[in-house]
């Protein structure tokens, strides 16, 4: 449920209008079922790895302390923050996600806390998705590519043989027409 309500210091237009433009082009770029299966996986994860970190002995590693229990998740914006980093990478936008990903890992450290580890895990999951993405998509176009590679290789073929045989039969017609007319 939190996916649609946002947390306390981000207001509704502003969900709203990051939910809108990031979903958005997901589903323009990506698809629909990859967008959604990359925001579910985001959301999804992250706040389960940032309550697990909070349960954790090992939560004040990631600055996330047992008194922050009480804190909220991110709301939309980790599942915002999966889209973009599998549409950025998916796209091979190589360097704004390389920016987007020193960014949220700068915040992460400068002001640790669950949001911080929600916003980096939705972006592992997010780059994992879109390397995931970009592997499957390659594989298949290579295989598309020498599919039809040979299929133009024949049709070529085919093309040629034809071309030179109307050619034979015009220089044939025409080397007959010139012997009746002699």
């Amino acid at each position: 449920m939190s996916l649609f309500l946002p947390t306390a210091f981000l207001p509704l237009w502003a969900a709203s209008a990051q939910l809108l433009v990031v979903i958005g082009l997901g589903e323009l770029i990506l698809g629909r079922w990859l967008t959604i299966v990359v925001a579910a996986a985001g959301h999804i994860g992250s706040t389960l790895i940032a309550r697990v970190l909070l349960e954790s002995e090992h939560g004040h590693v990631f600055g996330v302390a047992p008194a922050m229990a009480h804190v909220l998740d991110t709301g939309p914006s980790a599942a915002t923050t999966a889209v973009g980093a599998c549409l950025l990478v998916a796209a091979r936008m190589n360097r704004c996600a390389l920016l987007l990903s020193v960014g949220l890992i700068a915040a992460a450290l400068i002001a640790p806390g669950v949001d911080g580890v929600e916003h980096t895990t939705a972006l592992i999951w997010g780059v994992t998705a879109g390397v995931a993405n970009y592997v499957v998509i390659s594989r298949v176009s290579a295989t598309r590519d020498t599919f039809w590679t040979r299929r133009q290789g024949v049709w070529h073929t085919w093309l040629l043989h034809g071309v030179r045989s109307l050619r034979l039969a015009s220089a044939r017609l025409h080397d007959r027409d010139r012997r009746h007319i002699t």
